[in-house]
């Protein structure tokens, strides 16, 4: 077997699929550390490069059409512990047809990223609405979800044309990712300090949001089992309506 190691960025990645093609090596493995491996399997340690890394960027934005581009940005960003060899192999048919075929369905590495593509998009869709949203004491808006996958950053474009005129953080708490917003500008930042600054939020758009919630509630028509199918149970930790769903 053949194993690259990287350092868990897309350039890191790219340059991983770089050097395959010009070592002429079909890979087994792509990942941040190799915990287990054979004694006589090849593992290499690959160093970004990000000449190299652009090469590949370059040939793909020529070849694949812009679903396919955010397709393969959002398989990134799966918490899947096989995404970078399902994007290895994406890429390398890509490479070898010199055409985009992101819809044939029926090639397994196509597939493959696209189940994990749809796994991301899903996700990103369910926490524009499972974000909520409480006052800080420095008068910024801070939300905290905790999703599957590395999404904070998507929320983004959503919740700035929504809120455009409130300064606000949406604070990713597995990854200790702060995607944040204020005067039209954007960031993201990864901080493992940054959560201890917002330990003090104001309560009342929660209290706001249950009774919004008591308010449309129809008790005698409640149905728990459809409630948590759409509003699947381990979502529930930053909701403040989760007591209603338990």
């Amino acid at each position: 077997m053949i194993i690259y190691l990287y350092d868990g960025s897309f350039d890191g990645l790219y340059t991983a699929i770089f050097e395959s093609y010009e070592r002429k090596e079909e890979l087994n493995d792509i990942t941040v550390t190799a915990l287990s491996y054979g004694f006589f399997d090849t593992v290499r340690n690959i160093k970004t490069d990000k000449v190299k890394a652009e090469r590949v960027k370059r040939k793909l934005n020529f070849l694949l059409k812009n679903e396919s581009k955010i397709a393969l940005d959002y398989a990134f960003r799966s918490n899947d512990e096989n995404k970078e060899i399902i994007i290895y192999n994406y890429v390398k048919k890509i490479l070898k047809v010199n055409a985009d075929i992101s819809d044939n369905y029926a090639d397994a590495s196509i597939y493959a990223l696209h189940t994990i593509y749809e796994k991301v998009r899903k996700e990103r869709h369910l926490f524009l609405g499972f974000t909520r949203f409480s006052l800080t004491e420095y008068g910024i808006y801070y939300a905290k979800i905790a999703p599957d996958n590395n999404i904070a950053d998507l929320l983004l474009p959503h919740f700035k044309r929504r809120y455009s005129s409130m300064p606000f953080i949406i604070h990713d708490e597995k990854r200790n990712i702060f995607a944040c917003y204020n005067d039209n500008k954007t960031s993201v930042f990864a901080s493992n300090e940054g959560a201890k600054l917002f330990k003090n939020v104001n309560d009342n758009f929660a209290k706001l949001f249950k009774k919004y919630y008591d308010t449309v509630n129809i008790k005698q028509r409640k149905n728990l089992k459809t409630m948590r199918n759409f509003l699947p149970t381990k979502y529930h930790a930053n909701l403040p309506e989760r007591n209603e769903l338990l």
